[in-house]
């Protein structure tokens, strides 16, 4: 988007009755298509729902001087990518003193490098990704004057980023959606490779959601499908050399997905839409065995990105500001800072009917999968509550459509009370 195309803030109230929650969202969150010109692993644009957040963190803090990542203002982070052109001293990740002559070329991604010492943003470690990405989600205040507000009518040019992919929140804090293309990509991999596990047996091929490795054990990996990988494994060896006869059931009784994601995905303020589908096929021959497997989806805003034939990434017509609001059948539950969800197992039965089939378990992403319940804003990492995943498959089409229905909360009281 250009400056040009800036109509102002958009103001969204997720609070209740008693405690208003106002957000305010910039001019790019109000125009569809809701995505990136940048392509993730997965060759679909990078969505809105699923970007990163610039987060406030350690290299961005000694790019202006300071030790702790809290300090770095709004007014620093809008000028990040003027910032790295210039030239440089600042201490690196091994707490060296580096100076840098000023480049005009010089990116937010390059300077990240500079600072860690690789040659490319992949060739960082997990824990270097978490520091990147785990940094404060919002600047917690304007300028160093305390008393100073951002204001929607500024004419500084500094500011133009921040009215397009910013988010004003209450108590001045702030906000805003990374764009560094290179670091868009590396946090998007990371998402689908290290922050979401799953396994379609939790007894034999059990997940981790705390480590700071997937251990091949991802929905990316899944998808990437590896002969070599734990995810294939995995696959083959609850699906292989499985026969469903006519009223046959395979029941999946330890199927399970943990998600734990650094605070640069944590900014949605009711959910995170992070988009996959798992989808099983019927192989008409009886003897074939089974593998995991994926191929790029076509549907439209599908995937943790968008359509492959759209610019930008398609997605449906309605503006990407998040409502207070979900698909049928989820739950949408007003972001309060302080509470933090935990993270849980989804389990699902398969019933199938028909003729005798071997079954092929898919992993891809999705089009149109209803969002997650997520949770609080707060500083640190922390896991947010699944969905539940039901099944049924369809012989006839040889295609497992998998729904995701938010889990009602025990108390029904309490769950219509949030």
């Amino acid at each position: 988007m250009d400056i040009d195309q800036y109509t102002g803030f958009e103001s969204v109230d997720y609070g209740t009755e008693d405690h208003e929650y106002l957000l305010q969202y910039g001019t790019a969150y109000q125009t569809n298509p809701n995505s990136f010109d940048v392509k993730g692993f997965d060759g679909q644009y990078i969505r809105f729902a699923v970007a990163a957040v610039r987060t406030s963190n350690k290299p961005m803090a000694r790019l202006f001087g300071k030790e702790d990542s809290y300090d770095v203002t709004l007014v620093e982070a809008v000028q990040v990518n003027d910032r790295v052109k210039e030239a440089l001293t600042f201490r690196d990740a091994n707490d060296q003193e580096r100076s840098v002559s000023a480049d005009p070329d010089r990116t937010y991604a390059d300077y990240l490098k500079l600072y860690y010492n690789v040659d490319s943003l992949e060739d960082l470690s997990n824990q270097q990704k978490l520091e990147v990405l785990g940094g404060e989600m919002e600047f917690k205040r304007f300028s160093e004057d305390a008393s100073e507000h951002f204001s929607p009518d500024t004419t500084d040019p500094i500011f133009d980023v921040f009215k397009l992919y910013g988010i004003i929140k209450p108590n001045n804090h702030y906000q805003m959606l990374e764009t560094d293309p290179e670091l868009l990509a590396m946090g998007y991999h990371y998402l689908y490779s290290n922050c979401m596990r799953f396994t379609f047996d939790a007894e034999t091929s059990p997940i981790d959601g705390v480590k700071d490795s997937a251990n091949g054990m991802s929905i990316a990996d899944f998808m990437e499908k590896d002969p070599a990988s734990a995810a294939t494994r995995n696959a083959e060896e609850v699906f292989g050399g499985t026969v469903l006869n006519e009223n046959d059931a395979l029941a999946l009784d330890h199927l399970a997905f943990a998600y734990q994601a650094p605070n640069a995905f944590n900014w949605m303020p009711h959910c995170i839409d992070f988009n996959f589908s798992l989808k099983f096929k019927v192989d008409d021959d009886s003897s074939s065995g089974s593998s995991s497997s994926s191929k790029p989806s076509t549907s439209s805003g599908g995937g943790g990105g968008g359509d492959h034939d759209k610019p930008h990434g398609g997605g449906d017509s309605s503006s990407s500001i998040p409502s207070s609001s979900t698909g049928e059948g989820t739950v949408s539950t007003p972001m309060i800072p302080g509470e933090t969800p935990s993270t849980t197992s989804s389990t699902t039965g398969v019933e199938s009917a028909g003729d005798t089939s071997a079954v092929t378990a898919t992993s891809e992403p999705s089009g149109g999968t209803p969002r997650s319940t997520g949770g609080k804003p707060k500083t640190g990492d922390h896991t947010l509550a699944l969905l539940a995943v039901s099944a049924s498959l369809a012989v006839g089409s040889g295609v497992l459509c998998l729904l995701c229905r938010g889990k009602k909360d025990k108390n029904e009281e309490e769950h219509k009370r949030k």
